[in-house]
């Protein structure tokens, strides 16, 4: 039997369309059915009404770069000593942390994301371990099995090892319908050319760590720096010839960039670097929390718009930011860049981190679109202009399913 809802708030915010004052939305199992001005509302005999009073009513959120399975990490890894020593100090603390923690922390993790309005998330994974439980979540999502390694002698036994994890965990994804697994490249700094080599023929990447850092930057550039040292330390001295060139022009060197390709981080990238992004259809997924909190310095969102370069937002970790939840680095990017368009960052929160995940029936109210919903509300008159209320205000966002 078919079900019906009809939603009413002071604004809906439908993104692909200009805000609809007193709007109404109509949902029939959990797909759109109409939008606009409540006095043209349809009449539904047994419709279930939801008067949101004072709310802007808008898509849920996309979080198009967390890492679920460094929940357990909250609070726990200092970053006032460098980027290469926080990595460090978090892959100490991780592998000191009991096991059963992460689970409990995941699902915690997952549980905060639906309640802020989030809908979607792509979740970059070394172990797959979240697969299950975003499974049994409300949420649609894009995990992404990250491989890493530098030692080009193993490049082929790393690919052969996660070729079969993914298949055991899709098995698993399969079994719910809104999550896919699709496969990440830790960093340039990270993979070996080797194995990008490998990973190209066996379908490509998906997404990317890229210009996050200096460490990064002076390593691809000389071949030297605090990540070789860590290298080093870590697995062991091996040749590497610098590429004299920008973490960007690397890849795009190496033919990683691709269409589709979610280049995490963008912080530390020139014009050169935004026209290549542009060029090859990689959308630049920004997480300037995190870029703060780890020193690391704010993406330049107002040079990446101008050059053409398509915009998604991330929190990254909750090792790395105070929370999961995406609207609030909407927020800092406004506060860091007040000439960009407000609806811009709407649409990266909202319809263009959809888009970018692959969930074309995501991030926008319209008919047949999905009705999963994110609402901002608001105390006394209504604010002229919503999407900068929603924006630059501290109220938090609700998700409504």
């Amino acid at each position: 039997m078919m079900s019906d809802t009809l939603y009413r708030a002071a604004f809906v915010v439908p993104v692909s369309a200009p805000p609809i004052r007193d709007g109404f939305v109509s949902v029939r199992d959990g797909i759109i059915t109409g939008v606009g001005p409540v006095g043209e509302r349809p009449e539904f005999a047994n419709a279930r009404e939801i008067d949101l009073g004072g709310a802007i009513l808008m898509p849920g959120f996309v979080n198009a770069h967390t890492h679920l399975e460094l929940s357990h990490l909250e609070g726990a890894v200092r970053a006032d000593r460098g980027f290469v020593a926080w990595i460090e100090e978090q892959l100490k603390v991780r592998a000191e942390r009991p096991a059963e923690e992460v689970a409990p922390a995941i699902r915690k993790a997952i549980a905060a994301l639906e309640a802020n309005g989030t809908a979607a998330v792509a979740d970059v994974s070394n172990s797959l371990a979240t697969v299950g439980s975003l499974r049994d979540s409300g949420l649609h999502a894009l995990v992404l099995h990250e491989i890493l390694g530098f030692d080009p002698a193993k490049a082929a036994a790393v690919m052969e090892q996660t070729k079969a994890a993914r298949g055991t965990a899709r098995a698993v994804a399969e079994s719910g319908g809104r999550v896919r697994i699709e496969v990440a490249a830790h960093a340039p700094h990270s993979i070996s050319a080797a194995l990008f080599k490998l990973l190209l023929a066996d379908g490509g990447v998906r997404s990317i760590h890229v210009a996050e850092s200096r460490s990064e930057d002076d390593f691809l550039r000389n071949g030297g720096g605090p990540w070789r040292e860590f290298l080093d330390r870590r697995v062991g001295p091996m040749p590497f010839e610098p590429a004299h060139t920008s973490p960007v022009r690397y890849l795009d060197a190496l033919g990683v960039l691709t269409p589709g390709l979610l280049a995490v981080h963008c912080v530390r990238v020139d014009e050169e670097d935004a026209k290549i992004l542009a060029l090859r259809g990689a959308i630049a997924v920004l997480c300037p929390r995190s870029n703060e909190f780890l020193g690391n310095g704010v993406p330049p969102l107002a040079m990446l718009l101008g050059n053409g370069v398509s915009i998604a937002l991330g929190t990254d970790s909750l090792a790395s930011s105070a929370s999961l939840d995406v609207i609030e680095d909407a927020r800092l990017l406004v506060r860091k860049f007040p000439r960009v368009p407000k609806t811009a960052l709407l649409h990266a929160l909202t319809r263009g981190g959809a888009l970018a995940l692959g969930f074309n029936d995501l991030g926008e109210i319209r008919p047949g679109a999905r009705a999963k919903f994110s609402a901002v509300s608001f105390d006394g008159l209504p604010p002229p202009d919503p999407i900068a209320f929603v924006l630059r205000e501290a109220a938090p966002a609700r998700g409504l399913a």
